[in-house]
C-alpha cells in the first residue's frame, strides 16, 4: 500500500504557497504575526522520522524572535514524542532565516509565538484506528489583533469563542468521547478568558515577574478562596514563555449547592504586563487526578504576547 504524507502547521500556520510578505509593506503586529507564519511553514516539510514512525504526529513549537526579525530561539515546548521529529521540526523553523522585521506598534524588544505543526500520515496500514481527532483547525484558536492564542491536544478540542462582558473573548474547550467528564452538563470542561489591561503605578505596585508580585497572587488565591468557603487542594507558580502566573485546585464551597463537594476546579492565572488570562477547567472530584496533567497540557498551549 502506498505511502502518502502531509505536514499541516494547525490554524495559525495555513498551508500556503503565496509569495512573501515584504518587510516594507507591514503596518500592524497582526500582519506581522500572519508574515512570520507564512515564511516559517513554507520550510516545513514532512521528515522522514514520520516515515519511520509510521503514524500522525503533533508537534507544538515556540520560536523567540527580536526587533530585527533575528531568530533568537527555537524550542519545543510539546514533544511529538519522537525526538528526531522534534529536532528536524527545529531545524526547519531555523532554516527559516531572517524574518520581518517588527511593526512600529510592536514595543517589546522580543515577540515569541507558539507554532502547533501536525505531520499525518495517510493509508498506513498501522495508522491508528480509533475515532478521528477533531480537524486541526478545532485544535487552535489564535486572536493576531490581541496577541492571543490557545492550542488543546486530544481528546480537547475548540468548541467556540465569544466576547462577553469580563473577557475580550473567551475561548470554550470541550472534552471528547475518553476525555475528563465536564460537570453542568453539556461537554465543555474548560475556558480560557483573555483581557487587555491598561498596567499603571495606580494599578500595578511591582512589575509582573517580580518576586513581590509573585507573592501578592498567592495570597490574594488563597484570600478569595477562602471567602468563598472553598478548600484549596494545591497551589503551585509557573512561568510559561517568559508569563508569570500561578495554578491551583480547588473544592468549591458548598454554599447551599449538594451536588459542589463531588466538583473540583482547575484554574490557571497568567498576568503579563498588558494582559491577563483565566483558564478554568472543571471536572469530577474522582477524574481530577488523571486529568490535571492535559488540564496543565493546556495551560501550557496558552501563549499571550499582547497589543
Amino acid at each position: 500500500m502506498p505511502w502518502r504524507f502531509r505536514a499541516t502547521c494547525i490554524a495559525a500556520l495555513v498551508l500556503s504557497l503565496s509569495a512573501p510578505v515584504a518587510a516594507n509593506t507591514l503596518t500592524t503586529q497582526a500582519e506581522w504575526n500572519t508574515a512570520v507564519r507564512k515564511q516559517v511553514q513554507r520550510k516545513i516539510v514532512t521528515p522522514p522520522a514520520v516515515l519511520r514512525a509510521g503514524r500522525t504526529l503533533d508537534v507544538q513549537v515556540r520560536i523567540d524572535i527580536l526587533a530585527d526579525g533575528t531568530l533568537d530561539a527555537v524550542t519545543v515546548s510539546r514533544s511529538s514524542g519522537d525526538p528526531a521529529v522534534d529536532e528536524a521540526t527545529i531545524a526547519m523553523i531555523r532554516r527559516a532565516g531572517r524574518l520581518p522585521a517588527f511593526t512600529p506598534d510592536i514595543k517589546a524588544e522580543k515577540q515569541s509565538l507558539m507554532l502547533p505543526v501536525r505531520y499525518v500520515v495517510e493509508g498506513s496500514d498501522n495508522a491508528p484506528r480509533a475515532a478521528a481527532p477533531a480537524p486541526a483547525a478545532q485544535r487552535t484558536y489564535a486572536n493576531d489583533a490581541l496577541g492571543f492564542q490557545v492550542s488543546v491536544p486530544a481528546p480537547f478540542h475548540i468548541a467556540g469563542h465569544r466576547k462577553t462582558s469580563r473577557y475580550d473573548v473567551l475561548v470554550e474547550i470541550a472534552s471528547a468521547s475518553g476525555g475528563p467528564p465536564a460537570v453542568g452538563g453539556g461537554n465543555i470542561v474548560c475556558t480560557v478568558g483573555y483581557q487587555t489591561t491598561r498596567v499603571t503605578k495606580a494599578t500595578s505596585k511591582h512589575a509582573p515577574d517580580s518576586p513581590e508580585a509573585q507573592a501578592a497572587r498567592l495570597a490574594a488565591v488563597r484570600n478569595v478562596q477562602a471567602a468563598q468557603g472553598a478548600t484549596l487542594e494545591t497551589l503551585d507558580s509557573f512561568v510559561l514563555a517568559g508569563i508569570h502566573g500561578v495554578d491551583y485546585v480547588v473544592a468549591p464551597g458548598m454554599q447551599g449547592n449538594a451536588g459542589a463537594g463531588d466538583i473540583r476546579q482547575y484554574t490557571a492565572l497568567y498576568d503579563a504586563p498588558q494582559a491577563r488570562a483565566v483558564l478554568a477547567c472543571a471536572t469530577t472530584r474522582a477524574a481530577m487526578a488523571s486529568a490535571l496533567p492535559a488540564f496543565r497540557q493546556i495551560r501550557d498551549g496558552v501563549g499571550i504576547s499582547g497589543r
